[in-house]
């Protein structure tokens, strides 16, 4: 029943307009009745009262009392004057209130102004010096550069906008961009155009944090004010990593602003590109896992992350959609055939072609990224900073970690693979649990692989390109499915051994069941023919082990191969995953970097010792053990020390360091892929290493395709078709081994094998005795394994004197230099080799030929090519002396009845000695001669003798023999005396026969006469009677004979 006698109800209204930038805006109110006021009229009384608006500069305080509302009337007006200005702040209000009514019921006494801030705000006053915007709420006007655009359905809905770097303040805790958020964005805008914005100031939460951003989603509310390029009057900030002090409050100062890093960045985590369209990129290098490198520790482990996250960049694409590229994602994606991952952008989206334009690998590298910075939900856990793209600024990606096109060099006779198989199951998952389905011994467990037979086709043709590519004698496979004893292992041997099976076709180590308890199970294939199992394979039941570690003891049976009789066993092993406890104590993850299980994983590494030590070794009868597997444990984590404790080697980082890795997780690197060696056998380990075909390619790339099998295939395993693009944009690469897992093989070598090679030349078919040669020796390995402590010998023929020196090339070493025969320890890695050059001096009486021969032997390895061990260089040995002869008696005349002495010297320069040499001289008949002989240098000949010469001697290269021949001339001798003496070598060739004889001549004087004269000489006067006079008289003989005692007087006076 309504009450018609009751007075009318009074009520006011509400006004909200903008405040204007200058004089006075009228705000006008209107008090009303809900019917014509009675006799007497309506009174009451009216005025303002502050709320965030005060009087007097926001608007003119007014109160009026005793106002009225006539009889028959029902409005009242009341006008309140608002103060413009120009000053940015937010919206505020004041009251106008109705009091002291009479004849009138109040239903809303009170009306509420709000004083609408139409003044360009600056963003950084918008985004304030903290967390959050100081004006939250209000309704503001912006006005910057567009930075980055995201209009559209399936993108952000907003763009970005900054401020021009003139209008930039000075606080460097201010932000000068902001996201405009417009939704449906009716006023489109592209980058570098100058917008006006006007909307409501807001913290968008993203836990644990918020983004500042301005809702202008109203007709109108964006405003192009200039549509040219102006991006050149923003300068992007300069980021450099890492990250000093807080790295939220770091990023907060540059919230929604273009951003530039200083450093090289690189590619680190790639897993939530194609769910999310992101990519994790770190300064300084790929980080590893923090129990790859320290033992576990909650306190290590968050510094370790404190770290990770002052170097991390999150790069995303342009959309929060999971899946945006699929006709299912909300809203629908691109049709079939046009559906890209974002990045790369330089051909238009991921895709199998060439790296760095249409693909990029862990490795690869990012320089100067550039973007807008944004707070936002990262696809899986808490939101984080990321990088936004701009057309302006493209990202490109440098390659600097190559595909491996062929797996590592592991040296070795035999060579053993351990290998996850990334859930091989030949039954196909149909069921939409990932817990459940009818694979496993029970039949209960989920069937884990492919969703369809045309995925299993292509699981099974990479799976066996990257196993016949390898081309190892064995392999220990992890993830193989465990619901029939072989259906699954036969599939997959049935495709190797129909690529590369050949003479020697793979056979599965059949352990005569299924193995365990889980889905899955651990296999071990081997080529026949170069191995043969030696019994029966063991299998550790123990508990423990819901994936039971198998075990395999084989014998090299390949008489072609180096390592013919070899014995050793392999293990392949699967520990309990990271992913959950398995309900021991101590399998909770604490966050020491061990994740959970490490107890369970521990154990079962015991366990593993045990049963080897008990069963495994005695049934081999040789203690070789190879450890293969996924340990699912990092190098410093428990179950690792645990085996090495044991006696067994971690042989990748034995023969990489600590940088190894064979697996990817939160972009971070470690090798959870193991090859352990035995004391015994780890000096027959030849090499270790993983190929990087997995860890570092993104999981787009894997043998998902394009349908969804629905319902057993998660969304996320849908690939996006680009077929009908151009250039096409495929992700699955027929014929390639790259992604066939999530994990790298691991290939080890086994027992040395080298190609150890000797050449000696010394470049002649010659040599002179008395000469030199100068041999070259070289000693190389083709590998493909090092030769460490090889022996290099030559035992030079006695004829030889030499010296040599040793250089090394390719890492070869060898003693530098020294002096007779060489027999030296030297070392040759694969490729390497070492130089000797032996300078040799020929014995002067070397005959013959000079034969000589070196050898390269050892080095703690099978040779496979033994016929180039040794070589040998043979010279013909060609003697050669430079005789010569000389002849002098010292005198060039010589006198009948006289006699003459004659000295002959016959000598040799060399090179070579001449035995057996002939000196001759045939005297003249005027002479009788005797002779003597004296050797010098090691010359001899006959002592002495008469008549002619003609004396067998000995000349060695520098020696001589001497002749003294005195000789009688017979008295009748006349005219001239000439003597030839010669030198004749026996069996040498002289090189200058030109002095090998020598003549000596001498006049012969007439017969001898005499020619006598006389001189007679007084004393000198003066003369005096009775003096005494004294003569001299003097005879001369100047003829050629004496003067015979004749008769009579010769001379007179």
């Amino acid at each position: 029943i309504v009450n018609d006698d009751a007075a009318p109800n009074l009520t006011i209204n509400d006004v909200t307009l903008n405040e204007g930038n200058a004089g006075t805006t009228t705000f006008t109110f209107t008090v009303s009745l809900s019917a014509p006021a009675p006799g007497g009229g309506v009174t009451f009384d009216i005025a303002t009262a502050d709320g965030t608006a005060t009087q007097p500069s926001d608007y003119t305080q007014k109160t009026l009392t005793s106002q009225t509302i006539p009889a028959g009337s029902s409005t009242y007006t009341f006008d309140v004057l608002v103060n413009g200005d120009t000053t940015p702040e937010g919206d505020e209000t004041f009251f106008v209130n109705v009091t002291n009514v009479t004849n009138a019921i109040v239903t809303d006494g009170q009306g509420l102004g709000t004083i609408v801030n139409d003044d360009i705000t600056k963003i950084h006053d918008v985004q304030g010096n903290g967390a959050t915007s100081p004006i939250a709420g209000s309704t503001v006007t912006v006005e910057g550069i567009v930075t980055a655009n995201f209009q559209g359905a399936n993108k952000l809905k907003g763009f970005f906008l900054q401020e021009e770097d003139a209008d930039a303040d000075a606080d460097p805790n201010t932000s000068e961009g902001i996201f405009i958020f417009c939704n449906t964005c009716p006023t489109p805008v592209a980058e570098g155009q100058r917008v006006k914005a006007t909307g409501t100031v807001s913290e968008f939460i993203d836990s644990p944090g918020t983004m500042t951003e301005i809702s202008a989603t109203a007709a109108g509310s964006v405003v192009v004010t200039d549509a040219g390029n102006n991006l050149a009057q923003v300068t992007p900030t300069p980021i450099s990593l890492p990250i000093a002090g807080v790295v939220d409050d770091y990023y907060e100062a540059r919230e929604g602003m273009l951003v530039t890093f200083v450093d090289t960045l690189s590619v680190s985590e790639y897993f939530e590109l194609g769910r999310y369209g992101q990519i994790i990129l770190y300064q300084g290098g790929r980080p590893q896992q923090f129990t790859e490198a320290n033992p576990p520790s909650v306190a290590g482990n968050a510094a370790w992350a404190d770290n990770l996250s002052r170097r991390r960049v999150v790069l995303d694409d342009d959309n929060n959609a999971q899946e945006w590229y699929l006709t299912t994602s909300t809203p629908p994606g691109p049709a079939d055939g046009l559906q890209y991952v974002y990045y790369p952008r330089a051909n238009g989206g991921f895709s199998a072609g060439t790296q760095g334009v249409d693909f990029f690998r862990g490795g690869d590298l990012v320089n100067g990224l550039t973007g807008v910075l944004h707070w936002s939900f990262p696809g899986f856990g808490n939101a984080t900073w990321r990088i936004r793209p701009t057309n302006a600024n493209p990202t490109t990606f440098t390659v600097a970690n190559p595909r491996p096109v062929t797996p590592p060099n592991a040296g070795g006779a035999i060579h053993a693979v351990g290998m996850n198989l990334l859930n091989y199951f030949t039954t196909i998952d149909t069921t939409a649990s990932n817990s459940t389905g009818p694979c496993s011994p029970s039949g209960t467990l989920d069937c884990r692989g492919a969703d369809s037979a045309a995925e299993l086709n292509r699981q099974r043709e990479r799976a066996s390109i990257v196993i016949c590519t390898l081309n190892a004698d064995i392999y220990g496979f992890a993830e193989l499915e465990n619901t029939t004893p072989s259906d699954s292992i036969t599939d997959l041997l049935g495709a190797v051994n129909t690529r590369c099976g050949g003479a020697h076709p793979y056979a599965f180590v059949n352990t005569g069941g299924t193995l365990g308890t889980d889905a899955i199970r651990v296999q071990q294939i081997y080529r026949t023919g170069i191995v043969s199992p030696v019994g029966s394979p063991l299998s550790d039941l123990d508990p423990i082990h819901n994936r039971p570690p198998t075990a395999q003891t084989y014998d090299v049976v390949d008489a072609a191969n180096p390592a013919f009789g070899q014995r050793f066993t392999v293990i392949i092993n699967h520990l309990k995953s990271k992913g959950s406890s398995a309900g021991l104590p101590g399998d909770a993850a604490i966050g020491d970097g061990a994740g959970a299980s490490n107890a369970t994983r521990t154990a079962q590494a015991s366990r593993l010792l045990t049963w080897i030590n008990s069963t495994v070794i005695p049934a081999a009868g040789d203690p070789d053990i190879l450890l293969l597997g996924d340990f699912n444990s990092y190098a410093k984590e428990d179950p690792i020390n645990t085996l090495v404790a044991g006696g067994y080697t971690d042989l990748e980082t034995l023969f990489h360091g600590a940088s190894t890795y064979s697996y990817l997780f939160d972009g971070q690197l470690g090798h959870l892929d193991y090859g352990f060696a035995s004391s015994s056998l780890l000096s027959q380990v030849t090499g270790a290493d993983a190929w990087h075909i997995n860890a570092d390619e993104v999981d787009l790339f894997d043998y998902n395709d394009e349908i969804r099998d629905s319902p057993g295939e998660a969304t996320f395993e849908e690939k996006p078709d680009g077929s009908a693009l151009v250039p096409p944009r495929v992700v699955f690469a027929p014929g390639t081994p790259y992604r066939a897992s999530d994990h790298d093989p691991v290939l080890v070598g086994l027992f040395l094998v080298d190609d150890l090679a000797v050449t000696k030349t010394d470049g002649v078919t010659t040599a002179t005795p008395g000469g030199s040669v100068t041999y070259t020796i070289t000693a190389s390995n083709a590998g493909p394994d090092p030769a460490t402590g090889a022996t290099v010998a030559d035992t030079f023929p006695a004829v030889l004197t030499c010296t040599w020196t040793c250089v090394g090339a390719g890492g070869g070493t060898c003693t530098a230099s020294g002096s007779g025969n060489l027999n030296d320890t030297v070392n040759l890695p694969a490729g390497g080799s070492i130089t000797y050059t032996a300078t040799c001096a020929i014995s002067a009486s070397a005959s013959g030929t000079l034969s000589n021969t070196a050898t390269v032997s050892g080095g703690g390895a099978s040779d496979s090519n033994a016929a180039n061990n040794s070589a040998t260089d043979t010279d013909t040995l060609t003697p050669q002396a430079d005789l010569a002869v000389t002849k002098t008696d010292g005198v060039t005349t010589a006198t009948p009845g006289g006699s003459v002495t004659y000295t002959i010297t016959a000598s040799n320069a060399g090179p070579s000695d001449a035995p057996g040499s002939t000196v001759a001289d045939t005297f003249p008949a005027s002479l009788t001669c005797t002779w003597t002989c004296v050797g010098a240098g090691g010359g001899t000949c006959t002592a002495s003798g008469s008549g002619n010469i003609n004396g067998t001697v000995n000349l060695p290269a520098g020696g001589s023999v001497t002749y003294t021949a005195s000789c009688t001339i017979s008295a009748a001798a006349t005219g001239s005396l000439s003597n030839t003496a010669t030198v004749t070598a026996t069996g040498v060739t002289d090189p200058n026969p030109g002095n090998n004889s020598a003549t000596d001549s001498d006049t012969v004087n007439a017969a001898p006469g005499a020619v006598v004269s006389g001189t007679k000489t007084a004393s000198a006067g003066p003369y005096t009677v009775g003096g005494t006079i004294t003569y001299t008289v003097t005879l001369t003989n100047s003829g050629t004979g004496a003067q015979a005692d004749n008769p009579g007087n010769e001379f007179t006076d």
